[in-house]
């Protein structure tokens, strides 16, 4: 059994919830409870990947020395 938390809902997000426990869990009951906890769990994953993937890209963005050599034309690559 979980924390009980009230929650004051827009009319229309209510309805779109209910409708979604409704579909996945049918009358049982905590269905409400239980969906509730599955989309705000989702959107906290969501956010995790969202800054995961802001991450990697400053990451990108910044660039990686990979060593080498460094060559100022392009044609000096095709020289044979």
């Amino acid at each position: 059994m979980g924390d009980v938390t009230t929650l004051t809902l827009e009319r229309g997000a209510a309805k779109a919830l209910r409708r979604m426990a409704m579909k996945k869990y049918g009358r049982r009951k905590g269905a409400l409870g239980r969906i509730a906890s599955e989309a705000i769990l989702a959107l906290e994953a969501r956010d995790e990947d969202e800054a995961v993937n802001r991450r990697a890209l400053e990451r990108l963005k910044k660039g990686y020395n990979l060593g080498g050599i460094r060559i100022k034309d392009r044609g000096a690559w095709h020289e044979r």
